[in-house]
C-alpha cells in the first residue's frame, strides 16, 4: 500500500442522526435529570441542552443569513473570553425555556442547520477551524468541527443525565478523525528529523492518524508506508476528553502507551481540538 493523505468526510447523515438521538434522550428524561451538573463547570444537563441551541441560532443566523454581532478582538485569547462571555449570556436568560419547548426548538433549528449544510458545496472555501490552522477551511471540515462540538456537549448531557452515552464507532470514529485533523497545527513548532512520522492510534475505532516531519512543516496521512518514529495509543474515551479539555495531558498519559522516541509525544497530550 503506498501512502495516503488524509481525506474530507462526510458527516451529515451521521450529524443528522446523532441529533434525532439526542431529541430522543431529551424527551425521555424526568425533572430532575434536566437539573444534574455537568462536566461544563456551573451548567445543568438543562443548561447545556439550551447551549446547543443557542449555538444553532447563531450558525444559522451569522453562517447562513449574515448577521454579525459588532465585536472587535486583538488576539486569540480576546476571543476565547468573548465567546465565554456570550454562551453564559445566552445559558443564563435561557434557563426560563420549558424543557418541552426546548425540545421543539432544538428540531426546528437542527432540521433548518442541516438543509444549510446540505446546500453547501463541500470542498468550498469555508471559515477558518482555528484548533487547525487559521487559513480557510473547506465546508466539509466546517460541518465536522460542527458535528464534534454537538457530540461533545451530547456526551455531557448523556453523562450529566446518567443515561446510555453515544460512544459506538458509527460516531466516534469520525469524531476522532476530525480531532486527529489538529495534529500539524500541534505540532508546528516541533523540530523533528526530515521524515520522522508520528502515530496516534485509537484502537476502539480500528484506526490511525500519522504526521510526517517534511522540510519545515508536518504534513498528515491517512497511511504510511515507513515506520513510525513516535507511537501513541489512546482509547477512545481517554482520546475526546483530552482534545477537548476535559481530561489533563497527565492523566491522559497515564493512560497511554507511547513506544518509540517519547519527546515527539509530548505535543499531542496538549492538543486541543475545540475553540478553548
Amino acid at each position: 500500500m503506498t501512502d495516503q493523505p488524509v481525506q474530507s468526510i462526510d458527516v451529515i447523515d451521521t450529524f443528522e442522526k446523532l441529533r434525532a438521538e439526542l431529541l430522543q434522550i431529551l424527551s425521555q428524561l424526568r425533572h430532575l435529570q434536566w437539573q444534574q451538573p455537568t462536566a461544563c463547570e456551573g451548567w445543568s444537563v438543562h443548561d447545556v441542552a439550551v447551549h446547543l441551541l443557542g449555538d444553532d441560532i447563531g450558525l444559522l443566523s451569522s453562517r447562513r443569513d449574515g448577521h454579525h454581532e459588532p465585536a472587535r478582538f486583538n488576539n486569540y485569547a480576546e476571543l476565547i473570553a468573548w465567546i465565554n462571555y456570550r454562551n453564559d449570556v445566552w445559558v443564563r436568560a435561557a434557563r426560563r425555556i420549558s424543557p418541552k419547548v426546548l425540545i421543539h426548538l432544538l428540531r426546528d433549528t437542527g432540521e433548518q442547520e442541516m438543509a444549510f449544510w446540505r446546500s453547501l458545496d463541500p470542498v468550498a472555501d469555508g471559515g477558518p477551524v482555528s484548533w487547525a490552522g487559521m487559513e480557510p477551511a473547506p465546508v466539509w471540515m466546517e460541518i465536522a468541527r460542527e458535528y464534534t462540538e454537538f457530540w461533545m456537549h451530547t456526551q455531557h448531557i448523556c453523562e450529566g443525565a446518567g443515561v446510555i452515552a453515544l460512544k459506538t464507532p458509527e460516531y466516534m470514529h469520525p469524531l476522532l478523525d476530525i480531532f486527529a485533523r489538529a495534529m500539524p497545527h500541534t505540532y508546528r513548532y516541533t523540530i523533528a528529523p526530515e521524515g520522522a512520522i508520528v502515530t496516534l492510534t485509537v484502537p476502539e475505532v480500528d484506526d490511525s492518524w500519522h504526521i510526517r516531519r517534511e522540510g519545515d512543516k508536518w504534513r498528515q496521512y491517512a497511511h504510511l508506508d515507513a515506520a513510525s518514529t513516535t507511537t501513541v495509543v489512546l482509547p477512545a474515551d481517554v482520546a475526546w476528553r483530552l482534545f477537548t479539555k476535559g481530561l489533563s495531558s497527565e492523566k491522559a498519559e497515564a493512560k497511554a502507551t507511547v513506544t518509540g522516541d517519547e519527546a515527539l509525544a509530548e505535543p499531542l497530550f496538549k492538543m486541543v481540538s475545540i475553540m478553548a
